[in-house]
């Protein structure tokens, strides 16, 4: 079987030769297994472990997301990144939160928020079509698309956005909801684009080499805005939503 044919029999419950894979690593992970076996780039990567799909990735023409003197990077929202070196390797962590210690919705500055045109969606259906031709499941969309809370917190804190979560706070509402609006759209003119082809939108984090567990799937939740960005579009547009869990090792 092709790595479509897998994923779809898998979603449609018709059969498959063994479980559909969906790789994600973080970068010191991937250079663990690329120097194992001796590769060369990601597309090897992903041919080695046996993943069944393949990103349609959306063109970036927004405004410049700047770089910063202190070596820090411009976010979509207005946050800023600097790499922090850990035992494991070293990650994006925010260094400047522009919605941090806001409190009232008259100082909130929108104009950090984003729109879904900033991106060029005219080779989206191109996409699909080479990775379906190539024998693999098309995917669309990244573990922090539908996140209220982590992806918040980079541009908020962590602690007040845990505070927000039970305050019902103003600010954090509001931004959520621009959040919401904005990959509601990004992900609605991505389908359009794409005009059905069948694909599948991911909600899940990579693999990560920290120590830590896995949630049991009793423990789960999914938020009542994140169930209704995925069930309704995917029922209209016939695509499947991958919800998975991140895995960690040691």
């Amino acid at each position: 079987m092709t790595g479509r044919e897998r994923a779809l029999g898998a979603f449609n419950r018709t059969g498959y030769d063994r479980i559909p894979v969906k790789h994600e690593g973080t970068p010191e992970v991937n250079q663990m297994i690329m120097d194992h076996f001796g590769l060369t780039n990601m597309e090897q990567l992903l041919r080695v472990v046996g993943d069944d799909f393949r990103y349609v990735e959306l063109p970036y023409t927004g405004p410049e997301l700047r770089t910063f003197p202190d070596g820090s990077m411009e976010g979509y929202w207005g946050e800023r990144y600097k790499y922090a070196q850990f035992e494991g390797g070293k990650y994006l962590e925010p260094s400047y939160l522009p919605f941090a210690g806001i409190d009232k919705l008259e100082e909130l500055d929108r104009s950090h928020f984003p729109s879904s045109d900033w991106f060029d969606y005219s080779t989206v259906r191109t996409q699909c079509e080479h990775i379906r031709d190539a024998g693999y499941a098309v995917c669309f969309g990244t573990a922090g698309d539908m996140d209220f809370i982590n992806s918040i917190a980079r541009a908020r804190g962590t602690e007040q956005v845990l505070i927000d979560l039970i305050t019902d706070n103003e600010v954090y509402l509001d931004i959520m909801q621009a959040r919401f609006r904005f990959y509601y759209e990004m992900h609605e003119r991505v389908l359009q684009a794409a005009e059905n082809q069948q694909a599948a939108k991911k909600k899940a984090g990579p693999f990560r080499r920290r120590s830590g567990y896995c949630r049991r799937p009793a423990d789960w939740s999914i938020s009542p805005i994140s169930a209704r960005t995925s069930a309704p579009r995917s029922r209209r547009s016939s695509i499947s939503t991958l919800l998975t869990s991140t895995s960690r090792r040691s």
